[in-house]
């Protein structure tokens, strides 16, 4: 966060904190521009930040699926 002439402004828009309930897109890697949505049900292996390889249940399509987090992307606001 920084401060300009007095007023508070965040510089990022997005946040990468993954929670139950939250909509998701899954991609395959970074590079895919297109993915499905999903919601996130629970952390399925927690790996409490030492690394990424959490992975999480998700309902994609009607169907709970296991993905590993670098598949999973929270939706931008707007």
């Amino acid at each position: 966060m920084s401060t300009t002439y007095g007023e508070s402004s965040t510089t990022a828009s997005m946040s990468w904190i993954i929670y139950s309930g939250q909509l998701v897109r899954i991609k395959a890697n970074c590079f895919e521009q297109t993915g499905v949505y999903g919601i996130i049900i629970g952390c399925e292996h927690p790996d409490f930040g030492l690394g990424l390889n959490e992975t999480w249940t998700v309902l994609v399509d009607g169907k709970i699926n296991t993905l590993e987090s670098y598949k999973i992307w929270p939706v931008e606001e707007i």
